[in-house]
């Protein structure tokens, strides 16, 4: 796992697509808004393909993928939702551990 930061409490954004959806960091939590499998990678090692639950998919091409077609991948597209409201991240504002994301 490689999540960094502080011990705060979720909840946290998912490090695909940034909405608040995990109640958890690294705890393999599939996230609702973008379908993204949540197995600790974070920004440091975004452009690294790990396998596993996200196969062949790095962080920052799931990030793409959502930008482009609102899922991690096209093959997750029926099983994504809307953010709710209080999913939304506050503009500068840091939600439980991991580090604020450039997203494309």
């Amino acid at each position: 796992m490689t999540v960094r930061g502080s011990a705060e409490r979720g909840p946290y954004r998912c490090p695909c697509c940034g909405f608040i959806t995990l109640s958890e960091r690294g705890a393999f939590e599939i996230c609702d808004v973008c379908y993204w499998e949540d197995d600790g990678q974070d920004e440091q090692d975004a452009d690294e393909v790990h396998g596993g639950p996200n196969h062949d998919l790095s962080l920052r091409q799931a990030r793409r993928n959502f930008a482009a077609i609102g899922a991690c991948n096209e093959y997750c597209t029926q099983f994504v939702r809307a953010p709710r409201s209080e999913e939304h991240p506050d503009s500068g504002t840091r939600h439980g551990t991991g580090t604020l994301y450039s997203w494309p």
